[in-house]
């Protein structure tokens, strides 16, 4: 079962926002959140799924391919720089749902240190610089079970 029906609106989930004290469970139900929508890999590129690269080599055609495309083959419908574009359209516009996601699930106090980044990522990154130390200097048990259990219950 899905924590996060497709498409809902994550604000009416009650995710808890990042507090400072939290950042472990914020982290990770964010990072979950995030995997959900299918923009883990706009906040943190380095670390995108793998199966991209396996989507990659199953492009590759098993015979070697044509030097000159058939005569009978219809040239490409729109040229590549307005391909390029589209994509990167659409990249922007996955960084900026990223970006809303990660801004609106902090408290004031949190988004004081983000509200100048300019993506999610960078986001991302300032909160770990921030909170992440503080890590480090957290009990390593368990966190309490109502902290998990909080949000179910009000759901």
């Amino acid at each position: 079962m899905l924590p996060y029906p497709r498409d809902s609106n994550y604000q009416n989930r009650q995710l808890p926002k990042l507090t400072g004290p939290n950042y472990r469970t914020w982290r990770l139900r964010t990072t979950l959140l995030l995997e959900y929508e299918e923009l883990w890999d706009v906040v943190c590129p380095a670390k995108a799924p793998a199966a991209e690269e396996e989507d990659a080599d199953a492009l590759l055609p098993s015979d070697p391919l044509p030097l000159t495309p058939p005569p009978s083959s219809p040239l490409p419908e729109e040229p590549l720089a307005t391909k390029d574009a589209q994509a990167q359209m659409i990249q922007n516009r996955r960084n900026i749902r990223a970006h809303s996601i990660i801004m609106q699930l902090c408290a004031p106090s949190a988004f004081h240190y983000i509200r100048s980044c300019d993506s999610a990522s960078e986001c991302w990154e300032t909160l770990k610089r921030v909170y992440g130390p503080r890590l480090s200097q957290l009990p390593t048990s368990k966190l309490p079970d109502e902290e998990f259990l909080s949000v179910e219950a009000d759901a």
